[in-house]
């Protein structure tokens, strides 16, 4: 077996527990499901709690919603990007399919109302009419 598998080849105590398993029964080599922790809690319920808050404040944080949902902030992360398809533009979130249309606009608003960068930047700063800021 060692021959042909090389370095794929499974450990010798491995084998030994599967033709163990296989001789009481057992038929397949995956592990049963057992009661204990989730495998995940990327659930329906929590995608959707953490989607109504994000609702309410699109300007919370990914710790605040840690907090308010009890989930670590990885899964927060995965629920956000993955599932809910959102990212953080200027503090806010937004869907990600808007984000190409929008960002544009949104930097050239930002530009435009701040005092500090008048003058620089004069390639971003054109309002949506054409007119410089």
């Amino acid at each position: 077996m060692v021959e042909v598998y090389a370095e794929k080849c499974p450990n010798y105590s491995t084998v030994t527990h599967w033709v163990r398993k296989f001789k009481s029964g057992f038929l397949s080599v995956m592990d049963e499901p057992r009661e204990g922790r989730p495998t995940s809690v990327v659930t329906e319920k929590n995608v959707s709690t953490v989607e109504g808050l994000v609702k309410q404040d699109r300007r919370i944080t990914v710790k605040q919603l840690a907090s308010e949902t009890r989930i670590s902030v990885g899964s927060v992360e995965k629920i956000l990007h993955d599932h809910l398809n959102l990212n953080k533009v200027s503090a806010r979130w937004v869907p990600r399919t808007a984000e190409a249309n929008t960002f544009p606009r949104m930097v050239k608003l930002n530009f435009r109302g701040n005092p500090r960068f008048r003058g620089q930047f004069p390639s971003l700063c054109y309002s949506d009419l054409g007119n410089k800021v």
